[in-house]
């Protein structure tokens, strides 16, 4: 479960002129899915993108890992994981690492 997810962006630090650049997605409510995590990524990282420079260090940071044992969701907004889909990707993950 993640509710908030750092994304960032710099060149080195040894550069004529260093720059780094960070954001924050928060989301409404705790979300264990792939595609709404990637989804905010996605739509997060032109943010921090300038033209010209060399990029040397990206990443992206889970912040705030609530338990989903303890996890209340909103009533009138319920979770849009797919558990199917997510057990796919879960599968998926491993064999395309190894």
């Amino acid at each position: 479960m993640q509710e908030d997810v750092g994304i960032f962006a710099s060149n080195s630090p040894h550069d004529e002129r260093p720059v780094s650049y960070k954001a924050i997605v928060h989301f409404p409510y705790p979300t264990n899915c792939t595609v709404e995590l990637t989804k905010a990524m996605s739509e997060a990282a032109p943010k921090l993108f300038r033209e010209g420079i060399h990029y040397y260090k990206i990443g992206i940071g889970l912040i705030d890992l609530p338990s989903e044992k303890h996890n209340q969701f909103d009533l009138f907004n319920p979770p849009k994981a797919n558990p199917a889909l997510m057990h796919t990707l879960d599968d998926i993950n491993p064999t395309l690492w190894q």
